[in-house]
């Protein structure tokens, strides 16, 4: 399960995200990485930032990086995930967010769910794209296949409400960590293709209207 690419082909870039479109428009997205603590929410930013996997600590507060990836300048970021109630300081004026959960731990699953289906129902966060990154898939004798953990989040009923893309991936090796950024970027190019589309169309009516006959007067 992922998102639905079909409006476009596409675009893969060398893994550190070096190249953007010479000259074209640069796109700016603030976006929020989120998960329980142990996620693997921070070794994910760095691995993006570096390519290589660093060890971390937890996060206490705020971690901050800009990553310049295609047309897009990203601002990342990486809040705690010890104490989730302090999340909804950060929902202002966000353009997506990252949701990191351990494929390893079954047993806080259910919580992982409980905090994702209330950052679901937040006004403040409105209708952002979310992407659901299933990290330490690189522990193979422990990590949850796809399909049970889309189920056991009830993932596919989230995805009637917002854009959903779902990404397994891997801090440790830097695997699927670029194929879920390519998911999300996707889905900002398709929502200003949209925007664009309803410009045009909005554009046109008007035109049409200015040229219609102006009723006689009635006396």
């Amino acid at each position: 399960m992922g998102c639905d690419m079909s409006f476009l082909s596409k675009a893969r870039l060398s893994k550190d995200g070096d190249e953007t479109a010479a000259g074209g428009e640069v796109f700016e997205k603030r976006i929020l990485l989120l998960g329980l603590d142990n996620a693997g929410k921070t070794s994910l930013l760095f691995h993006m930032r570096d390519s290589s996997f660093k060890d971390t600590v937890p996060t206490v507060g705020l971690n901050i990086e800009h990553i310049q990836y295609k047309r897009y300048s990203l601002t990342f970021w990486d809040v705690g995930g010890q104490i989730t109630k302090l999340w909804r300081h950060y929902f202002d004026k966000i353009d997506g967010v990252i949701f990191v959960i351990d494929s390893t731990d079954k047993v806080r699953l259910q919580k992982a769910k409980l905090e994702l289906e209330k950052l679901m129902i937040d006004q403040s966060i409105g209708q952002v794209p979310f992407l659901i990154m299933y990290n330490k898939k690189d522990i193979a004798d422990k990590t949850m296949s796809q399909e049970d953990l889309n189920q056991s989040l009830a993932v596919e009923e989230m995805q009637q409400h917002r854009p959903i893309c779902i990404q397994d991936c891997s801090a440790l090796t830097g695997s699927g960590i670029w194929d879920g950024m390519d998911k999300m970027i996707n889905v900002y190019e398709q929502l200003k293709s949209q925007a664009t589309n309803n410009a045009e169309i909005l554009n046109t009516s008007k035109q049409q209207a200015k040229s219609l006959p102006s009723e006689p007067s009635k006396r």
